[in-house]
Parts: C-alpha cells; sequence; structure tokens
C-alpha cells in the first residue's frame, strides 16, 4: 500500500513538471511569435503582416491625428479631397461626422476589392501606411487597371473597422463606394480627373452630392502655387468655407484676407530640393512671430519623420455662411 501510494505521488509529481513547462513554452512561443489574428475572417480581405503596418501606422500618425481632430478641427458634412488620390484615411479620421467624401486622383478607377487585387491592394498602400501619403511618381505604375484605386479605398475601409454595403461605378472614371462606419450610412467618391482642365463636370459632381463644406490639401506636389491649377485654386476658395492643409495647399497669401487661419507645427521652408522654389516668406514669418502655436506630433505631409509638420486650418470670414456649414469645435487653450 506504501509503495502504491509512493508511485502515484510521483507520477503527479511528474505531471505538474509537464504541465508547467507546457504553459511555459506556450508563453514563450505566443510572445516572441505573435499571438495569432484575433478575427481569422479579416485574413481573407487582408494579411496579417498589412494589419501590423496599418496598427503601427495608427500607433505612430492615426491615434495622435484623432486627438488633435477632437482639440482642434471643426465639424464638416461633406469633404473634398483634390490630390488625395486613394487616400481616405486621412479624411475618415480628420472629419469624422462627414457623410460624403470626394477624392480626386489621376490613377485609374479599376476593379473592386476582391481575391483577384487584394494583394494588389495592400501593397499599393504601404508607402501611405508607412510615410503617410502616397509617392506622386510612383502611383501611376502602382495602380494599374487590374487593381486601381477602388480596391484601395475599400481596403483602407475595412482596416478602418468599416463595412462595404455597395460599390459601384458612376461612369468609367468615377466609382461610389457606400459603407457604414462608426454606426452611421457614408459614401465615399473616388474620380479620375485632371486638374488643370475643365473643371465643370467635377463641380458638377460637388453640387449634385451637396459637397461644399470642407476641403483637404495634404501632399498636393504645390500644384496650387502654379499657374496651371489657379483655376481649381479659386473654385476652392470661393465654394468651401473651411480649408484644411499643410503648406503644400493654397498659398498663404490668397487666403489671408478671406480666411481666419489656425497655424500647428512649423513651417521653414519646403521639404525636398525639388520643391525649393515655392518657398513662403510670409508664411515663414506669421510661423516665426506667433506666440505660442501648437506643435504637432504626428507627420502630415512630406518629410514624415525628419521635420515638424505644419498644418492650417482656414475658415471663411463670412460668418453667416459659415454657420449654415460648420459647426466647430472650440479649441484648446495653448498651454
Amino acid at each position: 500500500m506504501h509503495k502504491t501510494r509512493r508511485i502515484f505521488m510521483d507520477i503527479l509529481k511528474n505531471t505538474k513538471i509537464y504541465l508547467s513547462s507546457f504553459f511555459i513554452i506556450l508563453f514563450v512561443s505566443s510572445t516572441l511569435l505573435g499571438a495569432p489574428p484575433e478575427d481569422k475572417k479579416n485574413t481573407s480581405v487582408y494579411s496579417h503582416n498589412c494589419s501590423l503596418r496599418f496598427q503601427k501606422f495608427m500607433r505612430f500618425i492615426g491615434h495622435k491625428l484623432e486627438k488633435f481632430q477632437m482639440d482642434y478641427m471643426p465639424k464638416a458634412e461633406s469633404v473634398f479631397y483634390p490630390f488625395g488620390g486613394p487616400d481616405i484615411i486621412h479624411p475618415l479620421i480628420l472629419f469624422p461626422d462627414a457623410k460624403t467624401y470626394v477624392l480626386v486622383g489621376m490613377e485609374p478607377v479599376g476593379k473592386a476589392l476582391s481575391d483577384a487585387n487584394k494583394n494588389d491592394a495592400q501593397e499599393n498602400i504601404r508607402s501611405l501606411l508607412g510615410r503617410g501619403y502616397f509617392v506622386t511618381s510612383a502611383m501611376a505604375k502602382m495602380f494599374k487597371e487590374k487593381s486601381g484605386v477602388r480596391s484601395a479605398i475599400a481596403l483602407q475601409i475595412l482596416l478602418m473597422g468599416g463595412k462595404i454595403t455597395e460599390d459601384t461605378l458612376i461612369d468609367p472614371h468615377t466609382a461610389s463606394i457606400n459603407f457604414e462606419w462608426k454606426g452611421e450610412s457614408r459614401v465615399v467618391l473616388y474620380s479620375k480627373q485632371n486638374l488643370a482642365e475643365n473643371l465643370e463636370g467635377l463641380f458638377d459632381l460637388l453640387k449634385k452630392h451637396n459637397v461644399s463644406h470642407a476641403c483637404l490639401l495634404k501632399s498636393s506636389s504645390y500644384s496650387l502655387h502654379k499657374k496651371l491649377f489657379s483655376n481649381l485654386k479659386d473654385k476652392i476658395v470661393n465654394h468651401f468655407p473651411l480649408i484644411v492643409q499643410d503648406d503644400t495647399g493654397i498659398p498663404f497669401k490668397d487666403l489671408k484676407d478671406n480666411f481666419d487661419v489656425e497655424f500647428f507645427g512649423r513651417y521653414r521652408a519646403p521639404y525636398g530640393v525639388e520643391f525649393r522654389g515655392f518657398e513662403q516668406p510670409d508664411l515663414r514669418k506669421i510661423f516665426a512671430s506667433t506666440k505660442n502655436i501648437p506643435s504637432l506630433n504626428f507627420c502630415f505631409g512630406y518629410g514624415c519623420a525628419r521635420v515638424e509638420a505644419n498644418m492650417m486650418i482656414a475658415k471663411r470670414k463670412d460668418l453667416e455662411n459659415q454657420k449654415k456649414s460648420l459647426s466647430s469645435h472650440t479649441p484648446k487653450e495653448t498651454q
């Protein structure tokens, strides 16, 4: 009896050792290799690596941009984002209350997101998730007709937690993606358009969908500083009571008379040798002489992680028009 009891105790002791070893190995392996995706159904749409890149973007840019939005951004029911290409992440974060977003670029519309083009879509948004913007010179090669921008836009919506409800073509150069996000139904329209040419069709589209509240300009290659785009610049200034931009957008000299402008971050000169011809001495003077300009702790435009970004929130001085179009946050006092 005593011998049987001793054998039983030895077995129990060894079992505890084996179980302890098992759980230690399980813990170490899950820590080093990473836990598997929580929602396995997402892996059919985008890869675990794509999800990790998005999480990194949100950690270093997205969540900080969300904080900026809550502290400073006015609300707007609709957003026009020329030169934005397929970037829907920034309009969603900066204008989470909008119901209609209109993006414009030179890239082909392409096809809806599917198994056939999902890998291309994930690769095509890599620079956006890594730098915070698309590299203009590489976009023509990236966004081929097979994948185009529709798949990239839809992929971003899914990464942001949205649900695509309808994805259709309005015409060969215009796509409409209806989606649900944060409990609200929304739509993003993408138009393939040369913004230096006739703009009547584009602004007819904006009027048809009542897109008249806000314009976002970011990483736009200083296009609106050029005479070639003067028509677009004038239309934006006259059509939108709210303009949110970095220094690549509308020159400050064309805003200061009719808009009240709030400044954020730091501006000294355009980033990049190719943009040196677009310096704005008056804007540099404003940034240098204005006290307590809130700093930006996130990338917004060119020079990500190399220079501090700059941002401007311009509100038309026509207060009556603003009251009809905008509902503003009260900016926090700068410490």
